[in-house]
């Protein structure tokens, strides 16, 4: 691949999206600030962009999200804790020593399988050799990418490093897939939800889908107030409330679901479950009790509204309020 300048780790400038910085290079400018989510790029040393695009559009047809990686941008990473960090794929020593210096990382766990690290044109020995003569433990658990059988089958093997690193409090653990936008953030999910104590139900979208209503009316009710900002959040900020937040657009601000959803990923990269969404739209805009299921339902209905729906929508979300 064609080489580039190298230049060092810095954080993302403000309002650059989080893990796998959706097609917003024109945004990035070297030195900025530290955004509000914790998340950092690296510059890589190396460019491809047909591989980049053949990835992505395999990655959006195969794992139906809306997201892209870009490799060119360099390494990027998502503070999910004091001890967890999720994250891209290194793709030099240089990103050792960022991890290392700036992050306070101890252990590596890489889900690539070889054939992953070898699509990028990596030099996958001088990282793992950086991170020896760094002291940094490097854990392999490989899964195959997009492909939710194997990912099911390592997920016990990946989660039990994962804890053992955690549980050895020798400093903070970098988890990465290539992109850091499958495999590594359903590591770290597993790992929560099997070791943090945190219920099913913070990833169950038949729970978001009734609480929806009360938690949008909440929402509502505090900007109404006009008093600040409003802070929303569950634990990792990648499900439950940008949920909240697109649902609040899509109800109150005349955006349709899919440009709401968008606004919201565009800026903070995430997969909060749309189909949660149209679901709570349906059980407010239909008064029918007889009304046909909604999993009867075509697979976009209701990510769009009528104005006389929305009015409804919004007339039980605000009654809501002393509920």
């Amino acid at each position: 691949m064609p080489a580039m300048a190298t230049v060092p780790c810095f954080p993302a400038t403000r309002g650059l999206p989080a893990r796998g910085a959706v097609a917003a290079r024109s945004r990035m400018a070297a030195g900025g600030s530290r955004s509000h989510s914790g998340v950092f790029l690296c510059r890589s040393s190396t460019t491809g962009s047909s591989r980049m695009e053949d990835y992505n559009t395999a990655m959006k047809r195969m794992m139906r999200n809306p997201y892209e990686y870009h490799h060119d941008l360099g390494m990027n990473y998502a503070i999910i804790s004091d001890s967890l960090i999720v994250g891209s794929q290194p793709q030099k020593p240089e990103d050792i020593d960022h991890l290392k210096n700036e992050e306070k990382v101890a252990f590596i766990l890489c889900l690539q399988q070889d054939k992953d690290i070898e699509y990028w044109g990596i030099d996958f020995q001088t990282v793992v050799n950086r991170c020896k003569e760094l002291g940094i433990k490097h854990i392999r658990r490989p899964a195959v990418d997009f492909d939710p059988d194997s990912l099911r089958t390592q997920l016990p093997k990946a989660v039990s490093s994962l804890e053992w690193a955690i549980s050895e409090g020798k400093g903070r653990v970098y988890v990465h897939c290539t992109a850091g936008l499958g495999r590594a953030p359903a590591v770290a999910i597993a790992y929560m939800f099997w070791f943090e104590n945190m219920d099913a139900v913070d990833f169950d979208p038949d729970s978001l889908r009734t609480q929806l209503p009360k938690a949008v009316s909440s929402l509502e009710w505090a900007i109404s107030e006009g008093k600040g900002r409003v802070y929303v959040h569950c634990t990792a900020g990648l499900g439950r409330a940008p949920a909240v937040a697109i649902a609040y657009m899509f109800w109150f601000e005349n955006m349709d679901l899919k440009t709401a959803y968008e606004k919201l990923t565009s800026k903070r990269p995430c997969g909060p479950n749309k189909r949660a969404i149209r679901a709570a739209t349906y059980d407010l805009a239909k008064n029918d009790p007889h009304k046909e299921s909604f999993d009867g339902l075509p697979e976009h209905a209701f990510e769009g509204i009528a104005d006389s729906e929305r009015r409804l929508i919004q007339e039980r979300v605000r009654a809501l309020r002393e509920a």
